[in-house]
């Protein structure tokens, strides 16, 4: 039994009947995130706009799924799991490779250089030592692009606290279990 129920979309009103319809227009569906962020408008909101901007980055959508899969592997969201794996699996990332994003591995060494970043990133709570930042820029990465990969950590930080805290039933085909 979930800790907040989702939002029935049939019943929703005001701001969150409209963010929800966006969801549903963009998505085809209302995933169950969505139903629980509805319960503040404000929250919804401040999501579907930090997503929309982080589709402009200048590091590519299968870099984003890499770093989504190992910061919610770090804090065991099951929800995110399923969700990115789904997502990771439509952009054409392979299974074995979404096993090893979750390990902070990769088989695309700069995409590596990325997850070693988001494990220290989240390790230090964001009090990235230097070298790091410069390792970072040693395999690629410009200073536009390492603030790229803290949004999408704090993006997907976001979500996976949502769905410990809601416990939010998971809506897309089970991760498997590492």
């Amino acid at each position: 039994m979930p800790n907040i129920e989702p939002v029935d979309p049939a019943k929703a009103e005001g701001k969150t009947k409209e963010l929800l319809d966006k969801v549903s227009q963009k998505f085809g569906r209302i995933p169950n995130i969505f139903k629980v962020m509805g319960h503040s408008p404000a929250v919804l909101e401040s999501y579907l706009a930090q997503s929309s901007a982080l589709e402009s980055t200048t590091i590519n959508p299968k870099l984003k799924e890499r770093i989504a899969l190992a910061v919610a592997q770090t804090n065991q969201c099951d929800y995110c799991l399923a969700a990115h794996s789904a997502i990771g699996q439509s952009l054409g990332l392979a299974a074995e490779e979404m096993l090893k994003n979750r390990r902070y591995t990769s088989d695309c060494k700069k995409s590596e250089a990325a997850l070693a970043f988001v494990r220290i990133l989240l390790d230090t709570k964001g009090s990235v030592p230097s070298k790091d930042i410069a390792a970072l820029k040693s395999a690629g990465f410009d200073s536009t692009q390492i603030m790229e990969i803290v949004g999408v950590v704090a993006q997907n930080l976001l979500t996976n606290f949502v769905n410990h805290a809601a416990d939010t039933a998971v809506d897309f085909p089970a991760a498997p279990k590492i």
